[in-house]
């Protein structure tokens, strides 16, 4: 953590007393260098561990949906950002909360980038404190410097969108709607200032908010780990069982309910309306079907279960507009893809050859929030940071250095570009710069 919150270097740490215990010594290397190979993969090497095929097109090439092609278009792709989003919130009233997110860049979903951003409660309205819910300007900050990052690489803005949403409560998911609203606002604003002649043609209904027709379609989902739900074979012999004599039976690898014990999620869903016309005046809407909800639920077990009963993970769909709208070309991302798709990013967890209980985007951004506030918590109990006041009657938090000068840096951020431009490139996806937080009035 010190080297990358405090010196912006990326680590990696091997422990010589853990090598020297090991059987087989070069697996120990190999992982090692797995963790490493990772850490340094960047935009100029295009390094990637493996991939993973499976995928509806190219000979079955690829990630199913993510890596497809337009069908006008079969030597292109179809730019897509999946991002995993994840919080971590301190304790006590009025304590700062650590929402990081994670995308994937390439067309593999091998290559990532991250990012954390603080959030204070004051800055929110009084009905979203001591909740899971993300404010909208830090949400539109995170969703921004993503799809900036993302540019980066594809020197274009993703034309769909697929959110893994960690952290968000049942009672929570009505709030989704406004994190939503947030997202196409972050794109609605990149588009109109970096476009000249931008313009949304549903401009009537859009003002100014984003809307279907300028922004990329969004489909959104809600990952729970915290559930008293466990799959369990019938029968023994239709399971796998885990190592040692009195190891539990569990399902296999990739087993999907979504049907009987899930509950119904329509009357969860987050409202779909159609802005502009299906036809006739106006701007239309090409449909792949029309559908009087696109919302529902499953449970998936990505991982094999070696060591006691496997716990699946609840994927709660709150909005999939790329079930509905066609706009880019491609295919449907229908019930059955989405979970195949969902298995198949579970694989590629760039540290580990085998499947990981959650997608990547969650485990990477969940695992960077805890450290952030680690790091933060530790800055606070050191003394380290302080809370002042400023002329405007603002709180800030201010970071005390060892010379006694105070600033309002206290976490790196992680942008491979200058925040003031874009167009600055750096190498690599590495910590670099640092990010502030400030508290309305209040």
């Amino acid at each position: 953590m010190v080297a990358s919150f405090e010196f912006s270097v990326t680590s990696q740490v091997a422990v010589e007393t853990n090598y020297k215990k090991q059987k087989n010594k070069d697996q120990y290397c190999a992982a090692i260098a797995l963790k490493l190979n990772g850490k340094l993969s960047n935009t100029w090497n295009c390094g990637r561990a493996w991939t993973v095929n499976g995928g509806n097109n190219n000979n079955g090439a690829g990630l199913v949906w993510y890596s497809e092609s337009p069908k006008a278009q079969p030597t292109q792709w179809i730019r897509t950002l999946v991002v995993g989003l994840s919080m971590a919130r301190g304790q006590g009233q009025g304590a700062l909360t650590v929402v990081a997110a994670t995308a994937c860049m390439d067309k593999h979903a091998m290559q990532t980038c991250s990012t954390i951003k603080i959030q204070d409660e004051n800055s929110m309205s009084l009905e979203d404190r001591n909740t899971s819910v993300i404010a909208k300007a830090v949400l539109m900050e995170i969703i921004s410097e993503m799809a900036c990052q993302f540019r980066v690489y594809h020197r274009g803005y993703p034309q769909r969108l697929l959110v893994y949403r960690d952290g968000l409560s049942d009672g929570n998911f009505p709030a989704a709607a406004s994190e939503i609203d947030a997202i196409r606002q972050a794109f609605y604003n990149l588009r109109s200032s970096s476009e000249a002649s931008f313009q949304c043609v549903n401009a009537e209904e859009c003002k100014g908010k984003g809307c279907k027709f300028c922004t990329p379609t969004i489909t959104f989902i809600s990952c729970q780990n915290d559930h008293g739900i466990k799959l369990v074979p019938k029968d023994d012999s239709q399971g796998v069982r885990g190592r040692g004599n009195r190891a539990p039976t569990n399902v296999h690898s990739g087993t999907v309910v979504d049907h009987t014990i899930v509950e119904g999620m329509q009357n969860l869903a987050v409202e779909n309306d159609d802005e502009g016309s299906v036809s006739g005046a106006g701007p239309n809407l090409p449909l792949f079907a029309r559908i009087e909800t696109s919302s529902y639920d499953f449970l998936l077990t990505p991982q094999g279960g070696l060591k006691g009963t496997s716990k699946p993970v609840y994927y709660r769909v709150l909005l999939n507009e790329n079930d509905i709208y066609d706009f880019s070309g491609g295919t449907r991302l229908d019930r059955d893809s989405l979970e195949a798709l969902t298995y198949q990013l579970s694989f590629l967890y760039s540290t580990a050859t085998k499947a990981t209980r959650s997608v990547p985007v969650v485990h990477y951004s969940s695992s960077l929030a805890n450290q952030a506030m680690g790091w933060l918590g530790h800055l606070v109990h050191s003394g380290k940071v302080t809370c002042e006041r400023n002329e405007d009657g603002e709180t800030e938090f201010l970071r005390v250095d060892s010379a006694g000068i105070q600033s309002k840096q206290l976490l790196p951020g992680f942008a491979p570009y200058d925040p003031n431009d874009p167009q600055d490139t750096r190498p690599a996806f590495r910590p670099c710069g640092l990010i502030c937080a400030k508290a309305k009035k209040g």
